[in-house]
């Protein structure tokens, strides 16, 4: 996670936004960095 400072809520929506992406993107690859604005799949 490299989110800065972000409420409690904020950051509980961004998974809650991104979840179902999150999930199909670890069942093919194991280290995923999330962002406020991106989703990036390290090789």
């Amino acid at each position: 996670m490299t989110t800065g400072n972000i409420t409690n809520v904020e950051l509980e929506a961004l998974f809650q936004n991104n979840l179902p992406q999150i999930k199909a993107l670890f069942t093919q690859h194991s280290l995923i960095e999330m962002s406020r604005n991106s989703i990036i799949v390290h090789q």
